[in-house]
């Protein structure tokens, strides 16, 4: 791992750590900008780090938590007989 990584890795578990303790609202725009954050540290990080395992599940919780409270609209069409 590079002197990069190892500083961005405690900034990002601090986030990921903050992000767990807040009720976040459900919103597709936070869940998607965790999702890519999630594909970036899964992509660029050695997986086998428990440090990098610690935050995806962090990030996973996040997502869960935001995701779950999206409201998903439904159109319901009812034909009328006629």
């Amino acid at each position: 791992m590079d002197r990069s990584s190892e500083d961005f890795l405690p900034r990002l578990a601090l986030l990921a750590e903050i992000l767990g303790t807040k009720s976040l609202p459900g919103s597709l725009e936070l869940t998607t900008h965790l999702l890519e954050t999630l594909n970036k540290v899964a992509q660029s990080l050695p997986a086998a780090q428990a440090d990098v395992i610690y935050i995806q599940q962090l990030l996973m919780s996040a997502i869960e938590s935001t995701s779950s409270k999206i409201k998903v609209c439904t159109l319901f069409i009812s034909k009328v007989k006629s």
